[in-house]
């Protein structure tokens, strides 16, 4: 197996993101890869008869999700730091995209080059699995590399 280089790690901001945020670090550290924590977040649907959105929500819906994302970028900066040597700690870098949350990843992770993605998932089963879905099942079936599932 081929060392890991580049890990993506996409986050919906929930416990599970974090804990894979801990294994990508894991992996980060002892195969010296960097680490990119990824978020896309969907813009609301237009209504019908052409309702248009102010800018100002859309600027809200974005700047909320870069604070989040620059948080969780902390967050996991500090951890890295704490684990032990600063100049082994890896390169965290963040990226924030207005896409549907499957697409996103798995495009991100086709031009980006992942060599991995590591990703939450909600564990859900029976009918919730059935209506909601599992976007970690849909990148699992659709990445262009490996996927780690962190539950």
């Amino acid at each position: 197996m081929k060392p890991f280089t580049k890990i993506l790690v996409p986050i919906d901001f929930s416990e599970g993101a974090q804990l894979a945020i801990d294994r990508a670090l894991d992996l980060a550290e002892r195969y010296g890869a960097s680490v990119t924590l990824y978020h896309a977040y969907q813009l609301p649907a237009p209504y019908m008869d052409g309702y248009v959105f102010a800018v100002d929500i859309l600027d809200a819906i974005r700047s909320s999700a870069e604070t989040q994302l620059e948080k969780a970028r902390a967050r996991a900066e500090s951890r890295a730091q704490d684990a032990g040597d600063t100049t082994a700690a890896p390169m965290i870098w963040s990226k924030l995209e207005a896409a549907t949350s499957v697409n996103g990843i798995v495009e991100e992770a086709k031009t980006g080059a992942y060599d991995l993605v590591v990703m939450g998932t909600h564990g859900r089963t029976g009918l919730s699995h059935l209506f909601i879905g599992s976007v970690a099942e849909r990148v699992v079936r659709t990445a262009p590399c490996p996927v780690l599932t962190v539950r």
